[in-house]
């Protein structure tokens, strides 16, 4: 299911009460409800059409054995904040998307119906017809779908706009440790790696979530010291305020925002992962780390792991073109913004040259990254 947050839940969706009609376009077994407003029709056809065009959805097309039926949804139907949701039984799927994208780009509401149906519907599709639904319980499942949503729009449209997913192409271990703790807190999602062990992946998360409580302490130090110090390149270098605004709003931004999120999600995470330790050895806990297990070691979910692997290739390859774009015409001219390298450099020099005067700043601490391995770090901070 596409949300913001991106969490998966399969729902069971109450049956449409208005007449599909097929949709042309050569999809077959298609259908579009348009709950009588024919403009949301046009909407949809235009999108599943547009999605033919990406090389990626015309070769998981030739897989797809299940018939789908798209529709918009609101109030009761669809959560708020999801963007789109899937129900599969009998060799059919259906798909509801939030209405409020008939207000959104065209990409968005492409990518949520590849997302939904070459994601989701075809991965429930395929396992259940091998027997090995317990693949849907793998964090694999998600990020395919969200990686079949970027890529399809990328392909298309030469954009995504569920970028997060983007962390995929620098590997399996990138993605997952970039969506750690941020999946919906009432279930266990573990990727084929930690399946293996699902009782020590619980325990590794615990130990991961104390660290990164460690990164917030001396990064919450860290951001304050900054904030300092650009005071001080302003009074004492004459330093004008401008070049010193991006850097300044995005500490503070950090500060203000990322950090007290960051602090909920782990808040919100450490009872469930306690709570999970206890669960694992009731007898549902062992039944689920049995089944988990022997997803993770079915041939289907190697298969599944390349072609992530593979679909992450393209994300990079995407990412790479659109940092190569050239300037658009007419755009302004690059600034004279402080970068934190430069500020970082002042900072050496200038506690170095002054260390009895930098006693009175705010304490600064050897930063721990946000994510293990430097995987990826706040600038400065």
């Amino acid at each position: 299911m596409a949300r913001h947050g991106l969490i998966l839940f399969l729902i069971a969706i109450a049956p449409l009460t208005a007449a599909a009609e097929s949709t042309p376009g050569g999809l077959p077994g298609a259908m579009i409800e348009d709950r009588g407003k024919p403009g949301e029709r046009k909407v949809i056809e235009k999108a599943l059409k547009e999605l033919q065009r990406s090389p990626t959805i015309s070769r998981l097309e030739k897989r797809r054995r299940f018939d789908f039926t798209v529709s918009f949804a609101t109030g009761s139907s669809i959560e708020h904040g999801v963007w789109g949701r899937v129900s599969y039984s009998s060799r059919s799927a259906r798909i509801l998307v939030n209405e409020s994208l008939i207000r959104s780009t065209r990409t968005q509401i492409m990518e949520t119906l590849a997302h939904e149906i070459y994601g989701h519907a075809l991965l429930q599709s395929e396992t259940r017809e091998k027997g090995v639904e317990h693949v849907l319980r793998l964090e694999e499942n998600e990020a395919f779908a969200q990686a079949v949503g970027a890529v399809a729009a990328c392909e298309v449209r030469g954009y995504a706009v569920n970028e997060s997913i983007f962390t995929l192409g620098k590997g399996a271990a990138a993605y997952h440790a970039e969506v750690l703790f941020t999946d919906s807190p009432e279930r266990l999602s573990l990727d084929r790696d930690e399946a293996k062990d699902a009782r020590g992946a619980v325990k590794a998360r615990l130990a991961e979530l104390a660290r990164r409580r460690r990164h917030l302490e001396a990064a919450g130090k860290n951001a304050k010291h900054w904030l300092w110090f650009f005071a001080h390149l302003r009074y004492f270098h004459r330093i004008e305020a401008r070049r010193l605004k991006g850097v300044t709003e995005e500490t503070r931004a950090w500060l203000g925002a990322a950090h007290p999120a960051r602090s909920l999600l782990l808040d919100t995470a450490e009872p469930h992962l306690l709570e999970l330790t206890a669960w694992l050895d009731s007898k549902e806990g062992r039944d689920f780390t049995t089944e988990i297990r022997e997803a993770a070691s079915h041939p289907y979910t190697t298969d599944l792991g390349r072609r992530l692997g593979e679909l992450g290739e393209k994300l990079a390859s995407c990412q790479a073109r659109r940092k190569a774009d050239p300037p658009a015409p007419g755009a302004p001219a690059a600034d004279d913004s402080l970068t934190w390298k430069e500020i970082q450099e002042m900072h050496r020099r200038d506690s170095g040259k002054h260390a009895s005067y930098f006693k009175i700043a705010p304490p600064i601490a050897s930063p721990v990254p946000w994510l293990p391995k430097q995987l990826s770090a706040e600038p400065g901070l």
